[in-house]
């Protein structure tokens, strides 16, 4: 534990970073707060590393009604009601491996992401053979939420934002990754 933040699985705290998944096959990490969060008008910045990426893995970052430890869609929990970014990485060819990053809200019933499809994703990035460094960040004030990504020493970008009707009433915020068969590092 760090702080209101706890760590399951593989996840591993250092010195200065945290490593949810290391570069190890059908490995799955997880990080989240048991913090109180204010029903409206704050931000959070997740700075991730995605380091030598394999072929298939992801991330989600995760603002929902339920901790989920160590479940099956990358770490989180196989269905939930809250808010969802999933980062999904696909190789396309040989020496082309990218990001899709996907928005998800759920405001009224969960998702089960065993029946569901992912959306057409709202942003893609490549991946360098090495080191991948951004930010993904989220803004929730009284009538919506705002998603941004951000490279190192650029401005966010936004890339997508819902309105809500009614604040949240969500309690748990947390980052999962998870690796497939092929491996990837994600900080």
């Amino acid at each position: 534990s760090i702080g209101r933040w706890h760590s399951f699985g593989d996840a591993t705290p250092m010195e200065n970073n945290i490593i949810l998944v290391p570069k190890i096959q059908s490995t799955a990490g997880s990080l989240w707060t048991d913090a109180i969060l204010p029903l409206s008008n704050w931000s959070v910045e997740f700075n991730i590393t995605i380091s030598n990426p394999g072929d298939f893995g992801g991330f989600a970052i995760w603002y929902t009604d339920d901790m989920s430890v160590l479940g099956p869609f990358y770490g989180g929990p196989p269905s939930f009601n809250g808010l969802s970014i999933v980062g999904l990485i696909n190789k396309v060819e040989k020496d082309k491996i990218y990001l899709d990053i996907h928005c998800i809200l759920s405001e009224s019933d969960s998702i089960d992401w065993f029946s569901a499809t992912l959306p057409k994703p709202q942003a893609s990035m490549w991946l360098n053979d090495d080191d991948t460094t951004f930010s993904i960040l989220f803004e929730l004030n009284d009538t919506s939420i705002s998603f941004f990504t951000k490279s190192k020493n650029e401005n966010p970008v936004k890339i997508e934002t819902y309105e809500i009707k009614e604040n949240f009433d969500l309690n748990y915020l947390g980052i999962t990754a998870l690796n497939d068969e092929y491996s990837s590092s994600i900080k």
